[in-house]
């Protein structure tokens, strides 16, 4: 929407108390009694531009991992914070419904036996970047499906962001299983690309990253070169 001082005709502002879920996070592939698990957040996640999607309710899940989370509204994404290292979210349902990419909540009224169910199964990449200090400082590896065709929702599931250490050395965990293009950004060509689009950021990333095939319980190694190219 555009603001320019003149009145903007039809424009609809759902009002209610949003929607109330209730349910609980299951994990596969560990004991959570044998396992220490800190305490985990349940946040709604409204996808915005680019690589910075935004938050937007949250709640602490207590050791039961049962949780309620009151006051949705709209199109949400639900994720899990402060999972265990490696731990990632392999599937959501509401109502028997998948609904990990998004689902649309009502403006009121509440929905029942919601399952995130969470992988302790460590899948993803770890790997080493080559470059100076000075060009390593300040850069990211970043990781998208190379799928194009999938849903914006869809890639914004999978895709990850992290920060370089200052070694040189990077962990992508968690990643869903599928074949990944990931690349190592210097600052600038990060800041260069800021203003585009998100088609435009994944035909870059796609266009000089590396394709790596992610199994479940798997943790692949590699070696990636700097990226640096000035936006045209």
């Amino acid at each position: 929407v555009v603001v320019d001082g003149d009145d903007i005709p039809d424009v609809a502002v759902p009002i209610g108390p949003g929607t109330t879920i209730r349910g609980r996070v299951e994990v596969e592939g560990a004991s959570v009694n044998a396992t220490p698990v800190g305490p985990l957040r349940l946040v709604t996640w409204r996808a915005a531009f680019g690589m910075l999607p935004g938050g937007t309710v949250e709640v602490d899940v207590p050791p039961d991992l049962t949780f309620t989370l009151a006051g949705i509204h709209g199109r949400q994404q639900l994720r899990v914070m402060e999972l265990p290292d490696g731990w990632w979210v392999k599937s959501i349902t509401i109502e028997g419904r998948d609904a990990l990419a998004g689902y649309d909540f009502p403006r009121r009224g509440t929905l029942d036996n919601v399952v995130v169910l969470v992988s302790a199964r460590p899948s993803g990449v770890t790997g080493r970047v080559e470059g100076t200090p000075d060009a390593l400082r300040g850069a990211v590896v970043a990781a998208i499906p190379d799928d194009s065709t999938d849903s914006p929702e869809d890639i914004d599931v999978r895709t990850q962001l992290r920060p370089l250490h200052a070694d040189g050395s990077f962990a992508l965990r968690g990643l869903r299983p599928g074949r990944y293009m990931i690349a190592a950004l210097a600052v600038g060509a990060m800041d260069a690309r800021r203003d585009q689009t998100r088609e435009e950021q994944g035909e870059f990333l796609r266009s000089v990253g590396t394709a790596i095939d992610v199994s479940e319980g798997r943790v692949e190694t590699a070696t990636l070169r700097l990226v640096d190219v000035p936006a045209p």
